[in-house]
């Protein structure tokens, strides 16, 4: 054997291990830059950039004492994995990204800013343990697929119009929370269940929820298909797909003579009507 190539190869093992077993937390500085350049993270909040890439290890923070500017532009470049991701900066920036890329997050969530979020990379949650999902206020312009064996529990609505998504693993609760999106599809072969009581799921194009492997009870769920062809399937034990105005006494012909008062409830703080 020979044992100084031996001993490189236990000193790099040990090095990788070491590293891997200190990943820890990272924070964005710097104001506008790439996603992927090592300049931009800190170990502290405010601190000195140039500490590492973030990896799936690694808990990511873009705070306050990110940015020092305004206007300031986070791009995610190419895809990317953290472990927990927490977006809380009130101040003004914009987070950017290719549909072509993933979002990997092998922990939890937490989204409390109100930046201009044009993220549009996929976004897929892969925890084996509990996390929580807040993805704030926003309509998110990512498909999501929750494909970790974990449970992920929401903590905010879910709201990705015109986008889908996919529960292929674990357990996703939605913790009596609303979930507005393009398409709702849980098919896959693989055990899941699927937590929605006194929930409501809206969904513009296509519910799929097939009842192989998949534990689920809709009897205290609400469900909206608004596509045109409502293309609901799987198992739906309750489903609303019309909604009535009722005390309807408005009488007014060419001349306004009376008023109509429409009360509606919404998860969004800013939701409106249209006429």
């Amino acid at each position: 054997m020979n044992f100084k190539n031996y001993f490189f190869t236990l000193t790099i093992t040990f090095i990788l291990a070491v590293s891997q077993a200190f990943a820890g937390d990272l924070y964005w500085v710097g104001n506008s830059g790439n996603w992927n350049d090592a300049s931009h993270w800190a170990s502290v909040s405010g601190g000195k950039g140039g500490v590492g890439i973030p990896t799936a290890n690694d808990n990511v923070f873009v705070d306050d004492k990110s940015f020092s500017q305004k206007n300031t532009i986070v791009n995610i470049n190419s895809s990317i994995s953290v472990n927990n991701l927490n977006i809380i900066s009130q101040k003004d920036f914009t987070i950017s990204s290719s549909k072509n890329s993933d979002i990997n997050i092998f922990g939890s969530i937490q989204v409390t800013s109100k930046f201009n979020n044009q993220i549009k990379s996929t976004i897929r949650f892969k925890s084996a343990k509990n996390e929580t999902i807040h993805l704030g206020w926003f309509v998110w312009q990512s498909d999501i697929y929750f494909d970790g064996t974990g449970i992920y529990k929401l903590t905010s609505p879910i709201q990705n119009h015109e986008h889908s998504i996919y529960h292929n693993s674990g357990t996703l609760d939605l913790n009596r929370f609303d979930v507005l999106c393009g398409s709702f599809i849980s098919n896959s072969n693989i055990k899941r269940t699927l937590i929605s009581e006194k929930s409501t799921i809206l969904t513009y194009q296509k519910f799929d929820v097939q009842s192989k492997k998949n534990n689920h009870d809709f009897s205290q769920t609400i469900l909206y298909d608004l596509s045109e062809n409502n293309t609901t399937s799987g198992s739906t034990d309750k489903t609303v797909t019309v909604a009535t105005v009722n005390n309807d006494t408005v009488s007014c012909g060419n001349v306004c003579d009376g008023s109509l008062t429409v009360t509606f409830t919404t998860t969004c703080p800013n939701g409106t009507v249209d006429w």
